[in-house]
């Protein structure tokens, strides 16, 4: 069973996520934050352990975050868009002390536009 922590539950994406994951028999939302608030969740905010934070919020809610992630060895799943350079830098070093998976955009369709670019050039 993953147990599974979701950053920017309350947004488009955050929501999406979470239909995914209800509907895996392995996977176990144990909580959720979001810079809007608690809102209406069936998962308690800050509550409970997890082994995964999935983050599709705000680069505001970085700093807090990667301390988060840190302070429990809990690897991240970064799906936000507009880090700034400090940011990545931020990011990159984190990724020195626990696992990071790290993309702008999860769009598949963007995703293979990107991949058949690069092929082109």
């Amino acid at each position: 069973m993953v147990r599974l922590i979701i950053s920017g539950c309350n947004g488009r994406m955050g929501r999406a996520v979470e239909a995914i994951c209800t509907a895996e028999p392995d996977v176990e939302i144990v909580a959720g934050f979001d810079l809007l608030g608690a809102g209406e969740r069936e998962f308690p905010v800050f509550r409970g352990e997890a082994d995964v934070v999935v983050d599709f919020s705000s680069p505001a809610a970085l700093n807090a975050l990667l301390h988060f992630a840190r302070s429990r060895r809990i690897p991240l799943v970064l799906c936000t868009t507009g880090y700034l350079p400090e940011q990545l830098s931020a990011i990159d070093a984190a990724a020195r002390q626990i696992p990071i998976f790290c993309s702008a955009n999860m769009s598949f369709g963007v995703n293979v536009l990107l991949d058949l670019v690069r092929r082109e050039a």
